[in-house]
């Protein structure tokens, strides 16, 4: 105990002597303020400890802050994760173990971050350079196009290159019925026994549905069927969402070249041969909606495609000897007949101001075709003298045709009538001004009134028709327009401000205030009402300068057909048409909705116009 004592004190005695070699004022910090030179900067403020103090130290230099390590970390995980995966996609592993492997990268590719990660570092080349014999193992394909529908999502975070569309295109011919988990699990005896390779195929079947359920939980694919996943469908899913018109040229050149559009004109044509084009459609059985569905799927794929790009569009009028423009029209004669026929298009939704994507049904889904066709027809016809002869010498393409813009809008919600006749109309004027043909059979040719004119089923001319509807829209632009001013400016509503201001002076004398929130909610609802109308005559006015335009059209170089057109004209000339046509080519020029090829379209019915 002793010795224990006197070791205490010679510690404290050594540790005394210490602090004692060591003056009391450099054991202070010494704060110095750095004045700067010019007055309007702030001074800098540093401490300094004297280095006698503590004589070992570390000085350590460029010190990261918290979120910088956290990128890094990341970073380093998502080299580490890629790596990894990449090594058990190879062909050297078995079959099961690829799919695993294609199945987490496909969990970890639901993450924005790690999407941008793998475009960052181009890393979906070589991930697909891995699978390019994914095509012949169905469960391998599966878990592939599964990986491809997530990436396809993001468009900013794949890359793809000339090897992995054509992997996708692969995918894309693969049988879309489900396969067998039997034949399957007999496919990948290399696995070993068979009941666990069937086990297995089950797994990642379930996976896959279960990351697709959480893709249309985050707003994607939402018309995607849960029970009918399988390898065409995801495939022709990203193909959708990866030709869209911004893609580049290349794709819209390989697509054509590596035979996807062959594929996609074969599917189109396969699905039609169901459809009757002279009786209405039944709706007894699912198969037709999917089939209706397919259709609209690759009519969208083909719409994208053929914007703006005369190649595709030559291709595809040429391929075996037009058989897409075949089944465009057989399917648009099924369209007509079947639409005013099916119940779901009498229900309230039809009135009011429901997007056509949140119906559900086969009236939907047939109203969705519908409109993908006219866009397919609209670009196969645009400034293709070819296309305008092949697509209007179709039987019953015509009266189809006249009845979209005539009959068909009272079966189409308020969202997409606008759009119906736009299409319908621009199908028309391309047909009307590359084909004289074109010009004949639509003045002599026999339809019904508008629908919603007083007589809709009496027959009359086609020329009368329009020029009926065209009457009726500059008469309602006109309305709309003085509507939208009377709401802005009347004696009336200066008559009300003016008591409403003497209202509130009075109330200010007495003490009281007006809310000022009624005020300014009776403004809102002025200006919201004075667009609206502004809205509708804008509709108008574009309506009735298409029919000017192809009316214009089909009378040019032909003075036969000029004094019919004006034996149907108010007055006998054609003093609106002008002037509804001079303030659309004001509009389009201002705006530059339309190209040069446009604004020269009207120009020259103009000119078309006031010459006769």
């Amino acid at each position: 105990m002793q010795e224990i004592t006197e070791d205490a004190t010679l510690k404290t005695s050594q540790l005394a002597e210490e602090f004692e070699e060591v003056p009391e004022t450099q054991t202070v910090l010494t704060k110095l303020i750095r004045h700067p030179a010019r007055p309007w900067h702030d001074p800098v403020t540093s401490y300094k400890c004297p280095r006698k103090v503590k004589e070992l130290y570390t000085v350590v230099k460029n010190v990261k802050k918290a979120h910088q390590c956290h990128e890094f970390g990341e970073t380093q995980e998502f080299s580490d994760d890629v790596e990894y995966l990449l090594e058990g996609i190879q062909f050297v592993n078995k079959t099961g173990t690829r799919c695993l492997s294609v199945l987490s990268l496909a969990t970890k590719c639901m993450a924005p971050s790690f999407r941008i990660y793998i475009r960052a570092h181009g890393t979906a080349p070589k991930i697909f350079s891995a699978l390019m014999d994914a095509p012949t193992e169905p469960n391998l394909a599966l878990c592939t196009a599964l990986l491809l529908f997530i990436l396809s999502q993001d468009r900013l975070t794949i890359d793809l290159d000339a090897r992995s569309l054509s992997l996708m295109l692969q995918l894309l011919e693969t049988d879309p019925e489900d396969v067998d988990l039997e034949v399957m699990s007999q496919s990948s005896s290399e696995d070993g026994d068979a009941l666990s390779s069937r086990v297995q195929v089950s797994k990642n079947r379930e996976k896959v549905i279960q990351l697709c359920e959480q893709m249309k939980l985050n707003g994607h694919a939402k018309h995607l069927s849960l029970d009918k996943i399988n390898t065409g469908n995801l495939a022709m899913e990203t193909l959708l969402s990866l030709s869209s018109r911004k893609a580049g040229e290349w794709f819209k050149e390989d697509i054509r070249t590596l035979g996807g559009l062959d594929h996609i004109v074969d599917t189109v044509k396969m699905c039609v041969t169901y459809f009757d084009p002279q009786e209405p459609l039944q709706h007894r059985e699912d198969a037709q909606l999917d089939r209706i569905r397919k259709i609209d799927q690759c009519l969208r794929v083909l719409e994208n495609v053929t914007y703006m790009n005369g190649d595709n569009q030559a291709y595809l009028l040429s391929y075996k000897e037009s058989t897409l423009v075949l089944s465009c029209v057989r399917m648009l004669r099924a369209c007509r007949v079947s639409i005013p026929h099916h119940p779901l298009l009498c229900t309230p939704a039809r009135n009011q101001a429901i997007p056509l994507s949140n119906l559900e049904g086969v009236g939907a889904a047939l109203l969705s075709c519908l409109l993908s066709l006219l866009k397919v027809l609209l670009n196969l016809t645009h400034e293709s003298s070819l296309g305008c002869q092949l697509v209007g010498s179709h039987p019953g393409l015509l009266d189809c045709a006249l009845l979209c813009i005539l009959q068909m809008p009272q079966y189409m919600p308020l969202e997409q009538r606008f759009d119906l006749l736009v299409l319908s109309l621009g199908l028309l004027i391309n047909l009307m001004e590359n084909c004289k043909d074109n010009r004949e059979k639509f003045i002599f040719a026999q339809t019904v009134r508008s629908f919603d004119s007083q007589n809709d089923c009496e027959e009359v001319s086609a020329v009368e028709a329009f020029v009926e509807v065209f009457m009726d829209r500059v008469e309602a632009a006109r309305q709309s327009e003085e509507q939208a001013d009377a709401l802005l400016s009347t004696p009336e509503e200066k008559q009300q401000q003016a008591e409403k201001q003497n209202t509130q002076e009075k109330n200010q004398d007495m003490g009281t205030t007006t809310p000022q929130s009624v005020q300014t909610d009776d403004l809102e609802d002025t200006l919201m009402k004075a667009l609206q109308k502004a809205g509708k005559n804008m509709e108008h006015s574009i309506i009735g300068a298409y029919i000017a335009i192809l009316l214009g059209c089909t009378i040019q170089n032909n003075e036969d057909f000029t004094s019919i057109l004006k034996s149907h004209m108010p007055q006998e000339n054609f003093t609106v048409m002008v002037e509804v046509l001079k303030k659309f080519y004001n509009f389009v020029n201002l705006t530059g909705v339309v190209g040069n090829t446009g604004i020269k379209s009207i120009q020259r019915v103009i000119s078309v116009l006031e010459r006769s």
